[in-house]
């Protein structure tokens, strides 16, 4: 018999990208500036609450730019902070300062909201899904003129459906960012799916 069980609760990390873009005569050049671009924008973030740990640079890539005759001309590095910030109140004001900071030099992607200890909420979950189960199982035993005994075994499954952020517009233009001056995270819906077997009671 399947039962289903969903709780909400209230994200309380918010995990985005910051993507930085540097163009340079040379490689080499484009290469030191983006590295220091970085390093500015883990220092602002980290005055914003944000620990080294939670600031992973990844997906660095270069690009070879040419003129009309096909020549190379200059460099481009892009490299994206993944960043994760415990305190949903915390990333407007985060993302704002690193607007600021880069001056158009960089793009926000990926923003997801979580909930960083979701144990109770899936016990409880799972819980419902159990009591749906047992629902369901008893109206079938009552067709049949049967009862329903002790569980045999159970499998279950877990969903989690993201929270999408809110964004206001008005704000970091000059960046070419979305605003979020006020970030909600809104309520995350954490579903199990449960597959129980009972033996018939005597």
């Amino acid at each position: 018999v399947a039962g289903t069980g969903t709780v909400h609760g209230t994200p309380d990390t918010v995990n985005f990208g910051i993507s930085v873009s540097t163009t340079r005569a040379t490689a080499e050049q484009a290469l030191y500036a983006n590295d220091l671009r970085i390093a500015a924008l883990q220092r602002v973030l980290k005055r914003h609450g944000v620990t080294r740990a939670d600031m992973e640079p990844s997906g660095l890539s270069i690009y070879e730019l040419t003129n009309p005759n096909g020549s190379p001309s200059s460099f481009t590095v892009n490299n994206t902070l993944n960043v994760t910030l415990h305190g949903v109140d915390n990333a407007g004001p985060a993302i704002e300062a690193a607007a600021k900071l880069a001056r158009g030099a960089m793009s926000l992607t990926g923003i997801s909201f979580s909930i960083s200890n979701d144990s109770k909420l899936l016990a409880a979950a799972r819980a419902k899904a159990i009591e749906s189960a047992r629902g369901a199982a008893a109206q079938i035993a009552s067709a049949g003129n049967v009862s329903v005994g002790n569980i045999v075994s159970v499998t279950d499954h877990e969903f989690t459906s993201p929270a999408p952020p809110i964004y206001d517009k008005g704000f970091a233009v000059d960046a070419g960012l979305p605003a979020i001056i006020h970030t909600e995270a809104g309520s995350q819906a954490i579903t199990v799916q449960v597959a129980v077997v009972y033996d018939r009671s005597s």
